[in-house]
């Protein structure tokens, strides 16, 4: 376990949360998922570090990469496609059976914690036809100019790069991040770390993955797994969240060092302590200056930019890219909440709409069958519950589900004379289930576990 003070601490914390590749991903284009990924993807770099370091990180580890793949699936790809890298790299500690097991034992326990969102989404991924496996995508058209890895301009216009001027959103690093990287040059030329080593050349790594330089026509063109996974990630340039966590843990590192400094000035007369305290609080300024810079530019904007971006964090149907709806869904069809008949002799009147629910009556006053278009989309798992118990008059005739309607909504075919009530209601699987207990139960007992260990020691 590397020493790291608390000057060099605070640096490291304020370069992550205030980057601006992070700052875009909040104001500019209202990525949640993003957003919130990068909060636990410290952890997953500490739980790593401590089982490569001999020490116990399972638990680190794998509580990270389940708040990951909660909160963003794409990120998950991207950290665990790091993982992989750095156990190749490391593949001398990698071989020993400590760390081996441990990399097993946080695979292993990484998905019992995310069960409960793993099995369904495994489930309805291989079921149905969602738009993000058709979709194509071009890694080098969503890249970003190397020059502007570490910009000081920043633009919080347009939701690409291809919009508004150098590149329309910030897609950068920072200025300060840069500074954190020529210091660490200048501490490897002087004496040679491993820790240090090894972070600049996975932020270069992931700084080169984002732009423009790195060959994905090549890769893509000529390998089969590999590029499948790496088109799923759809933007070159979201490599930078994995870079700008490997600066951060940099910036920990270096300003802790204290021998960056030239050798004939006036601080000698300094203390080590001192001096990295000094790089510690310069640092810190500039880092919150430019903070301060990217949220003046998003605040100067017109109105209408910001409230666009709310727009996308409180409107239900705005689903950005719609990547897990069904394939060739338009949302703003579905706004309108009425139900769809296929002839006027059959009425249908939607009486409530409760989280994945509906109520409804039918009268079907023709002599054949008919069908109804429900506002909902077919996800397998709805159900159809017939209510002639608890309404006045019994219900008359079937109503049955039927393949997906008119833009993939709900279709249902209602015999001739049917009259009642019905509720469309979701069912989970009993698969769904076995993977909510699994992740509860895990829960549960790593708490229980880590409650006795505490009181023993």
């Amino acid at each position: 376990q590397v020493p790291v003070g608390q000057a060099a601490a605070l640096a490291a914390t304020a370069l992550y949360t205030l980057n601006p590749y992070r700052l875009t991903d909040l104001y500019n284009r209202a990525a949640a998922g993003e957003f919130i990924a990068m909060i636990f993807l410290p952890l997953v770099l500490y739980g790593f570090w401590k089982i490569y370091s001999g020490e116990r990180g399972v638990l680190p580890l794998s509580i990270g990469m389940s708040l990951i793949l909660t909160a963003h699936l794409l990120s998950a790809i991207l950290t665990a496609f790091f993982l992989v890298v750095a156990a190749v790299v490391f593949w001398r500690r990698t071989c020993k059976k400590k760390t081996l097991c441990g990399l097993l034992g946080s695979a292993l326990l990484t998905f019992l914690f995310s069960a409960f969102f793993l099995i369904p989404f495994l489930q309805y991924y291989k079921q149905t036809q969602l738009l993000v496996q058709t979709a194509e995508t071009n890694l080098e058209n969503a890249s970003v100019y190397l020059p502007l890895v570490f910009g000081t301009v920043y633009k919080t216009r347009g939701a690409s790069p291809s919009e508004g001027e150098m590149g329309g959103m910030a897609l950068s690093l920072g200025f300060a991040a840069g500074v954190v990287l020529l210091l660490s040059f200048i501490l490897l030329f002087r004496q040679k770390k491993k820790e240090v080593l090894s972070l600049v050349f996975f932020s270069l790594l992931a700084i080169w993955m984002s732009s423009n330089l790195f060959p994905y026509r090549m890769i893509l063109s000529h390998t089969g797994a590999l590029g499948r996974v790496l088109s799923s990630i759809q933007f070159a340039w979201r490599f930078l969240m994995m870079a700008a966590v490997f600066v951060s843990a940099l910036c920990a590192l270096v300003l802790s060092e204290g021998r960056v400094q030239p050798r004939e000035s006036g601080f000698q007369r300094i203390s080590e302590e001192n001096k990295n305290l000094l790089l510690s609080v310069l640092l810190l300024v500039l880092i919150v200056y430019q903070g301060v810079s990217f949220s003046g530019a998003f605040l100067s904007e017109e109105p209408g930019r910001k409230n666009e971006t709310l727009t996308c964090m409180t409107d239900p149907f705005q689903q950005a890219g719609g990547e897990y709806l069904l394939s060739g869904t338009d949302v703003e069809a579905c706004r309108d909440r009425k139900i769809l008949t296929s002839d006027a002799s059959c009425r249908a009147k939607l009486l409530e709409e409760r989280g994945s629910g509906l109520l409804f009556s039918v009268q079907n006053r023709s002599n054949k069958e008919e069908t109804l278009t429900l506002p909902k989309f077919a996800y397998p798992g709805y159900r159809l519950r017939s209510l002639a118990s608890r309404v006045d008059s019994r219900n008359r005739g079937t109503v049955e589900m039927a393949p997906a309607g008119e833009n993939n909504r709900i279709r249902i075919t209602v015999s001739p004379g049917a009259e009642g009530t019905w509720r469309l209601c979701f069912q989970e699987p009993l698969s769904w289930r076995i993977g909510e207990v699994l992740s509860l139960l895990t829960a549960v007992a790593i708490f229980v576990r880590s409650r006795r260990r505490t009181r023993s020691g």
